[in-house]
């Protein structure tokens, strides 16, 4: 995925799942994350595409099918990055804008209105996931 400027939420008072994360282990603590990590950024990928639609209209391409929401991380810890894949590296610039043209934001402010949509939905769906992964 192509970088763009970063963005980090920092979720406080998980104290309680984040201990029944490490009781699980790495491996699967990780798996847990992504997955609540995925599910969280559903409402964001799709409020970007909506934007990303009605900015562009037909000139769009294939912008509109290249934001995507990417996971990663090390061993016990997860990341998601918004952005727009490889193939669509073009979105930065109509994103961020240049000097010849003015910007035209698409994942940001999907970002900025569902943050705390996201995180509710982080919250619930990470719960879920560790009450699943303790019953098995």
């Amino acid at each position: 995925m192509a970088d763009a400027v970063g963005m980090t939420i920092k979720i406080q008072g998980l104290d309680v799942l984040e201990k029944r994360l490490k009781e699980l282990g790495a491996r699967m603590s990780q798996n847990i994350l992504r997955k609540a990590l995925r599910a969280a950024m559903k409402p964001v990928v799709a409020d970007a595409q909506e934007r990303a639609r009605a900015q562009l209209k037909k000139r769009m391409g294939i912008l509109f099918k290249s934001i995507k929401a990417e996971t990663g991380g090390k061993k016990g810890e997860a990341y998601i990055k918004l952005g727009f894949a490889k193939r669509a590296a073009y979105g930065i610039p109509l994103e961020l804008g240049t000097s010849f043209f003015p910007p035209k934001p698409m994942l940001r402010p999907a970002l900025d209105t569902k943050s705390e949509e996201a995180v509710a939905i982080f919250k619930a769906r990470l719960g879920e996931e560790i009450d699943k992964a303790v019953k098995v």
